[in-house]
């Protein structure tokens, strides 16, 4: 696993900001201090999309693991 999907990956995972409904690529830039040309080439080659589609996925993402939890309902 390349060290930019780490990064990534581990933001993603350890803080929910990316629920925040203005979150954008300049935001995971300032916060995983990844070049923002780089981040936007990463995730399109190593994921298969751009940054929204990205976004919305890793929100689907949240909702299908959380879903069953008591403190949704």
């Amino acid at each position: 696993m390349s060290i930019y999907k780490n990064k990534i990956e581990s933001h993603f995972y350890e803080k929910n900001q990316f629920l925040q409904p203005d979150y954008s690529l300049d935001r995971l830039v300032l916060d995983t201090h990844i070049p923002r040309h780089i981040l936007s080439a990463f995730i399109n080659r190593e994921y298969g999309m751009n940054f929204r589609e990205f976004l919305n996925r890793k929100k689907v993402e949240f909702i299908i693991v959380n879903y069953d939890k008591p403190e949704w309902k």
